[in-house]
């Protein structure tokens, strides 16, 4: 049985928003048991607990998840629909949800952070929501809840859909918030990969490879112990196509075939991303079309489930075949295309 019919189901059958969260919980990045705590306070920096009557700060950067006393089931199904790319069953169950039945100021926020990053999610992979009205829900969260955790967040995906219009200063003001957050060189470092991402786009590889290598040294500092691995792969990444926008081809086709070779074979993401910086460094190479079409084919087929990266590889994939004189298979992926991302 689907898994939201059946929490709808519950919903109506009882006739009230189901609660199972009992206590605050936090945790932290790269750990897995979580704390037991009461939230006393937050900025966009930190989140202040009382835990067994102690006091502690926790900074934004390090944590993975916040659970809240009191909050709907419905929130976290909502946040695994999201991470699974269920976007419209995320925003289904949290529509149930309303704003006056919620007992707490930051139940509330927190219900209308992920309806405005469901939306923003929807309008990424080409739903029903376009970018920019996604994009003027996001602003609106920022200036209601200026001072909610969650900020840094609306700010990283305020950047990458910026990116996606062609807005590359709004990108880049967006982005430089995390590069500026307190006691976080995570943040900083994402907020750099960010920056990083609109250098590539606009075609700048020489000062994108000094952004991304500044993340390197991050990583070489020891400042992102936790999350090292992540963002080893991203900033090679990242140095791979600025490599191929410099004309060190052989440098970027080896850069990128060594996180595909890394890389876990369950993180569509990252092999989504390997394969498409591949492609693009085979590409922009006399004779290599075919190599081409070959690396992004892996994206279509394999690791399909990130909009953006396989809108990419689909649009390369049609230039490719013009390029070699196959208007057939241009049109048919063309059609896909517009079935898929309208």
């Amino acid at each position: 049985m689907n898994r939201l019919f059946v929490i709808l189901f519950l919903s109506a059958l009882v006739g009230v928003v189901s609660v199972v969260q009992s206590a605050d919980r936090i945790t932290r990045v790269g750990e897995k048991r979580a704390i037991d705590c009461e939230i006393k306070r937050m900025t966009p920096d930190t989140i202040t607990i009382d835990r067994n009557g102690m006091e502690d700060t926790i900074p934004v950067g390090s944590i993975e998840s916040v659970r809240f006393d009191g909050e709907p089931a419905e929130f976290n199904v909502a946040r695994t629909n999201l991470q699974n790319g269920e976007n419209e069953d995320a925003r289904t169950l949290l529509t149930k949800v309303k704003e006056d039945n919620l007992s707490r100021d930051l139940l509330k926020a927190e219900r209308n952070f992920l309806l405005a990053y469901t939306n923003a999610r929807i309008a990424l992979t080409g739903g029903d929501v376009s970018l920019a009205r996604a994009a003027a829900g996001l602003e609106q969260f920022l200036k209601k809840y200026p001072k909610y955790f969650r900020v840094y967040e609306v700010e990283l995906l305020l950047g990458d859909m910026n990116v996606q219009m062609n807005k590359y200063d709004d990108a880049l003001k967006h982005f430089g918030v995390l590069t500026k957050a307190k006691d976080s060189p995570i943040l900083r470092a994402r907020g750099l990969l960010g920056g990083g991402q609109v250098l590539i786009a606009k075609k700048n590889g020489k000062e994108g490879e000094k952004v991304f290598n500044e993340v390197k040294n991050l990583v070489d500092e020891g400042e992102l112990k936790a999350v090292e691995a992540e963002m080893q792969l991203k900033y090679q990444l990242g140095l791979a196509r600025c490599y191929a926008l410099q004309g060190d081809f052989e440098k970027a086709v080896k850069t990128a075939t060594t996180v595909i070779e890394k890389a876990s074979a369950e993180d569509n993401v990252t092999n989504a991303n390997a394969y498409n910086t591949l492609g693009v460094a085979l590409m922009m190479q006399p004779g290599k079309a075919k190599d081409a079409i070959i690396a992004f084919l892996h994206t279509d087929l394999m690791y399909s489930s990130d909009a953006v990266l396989h809108r990419e590889a689909l649009e390369s994939m049609i230039s490719l075949w013009r390029k070699l004189g196959n208007d057939v298979r241009a049109r048919e992926l063309e059609a896909r295309k517009q079935q898929l991302y309208q």
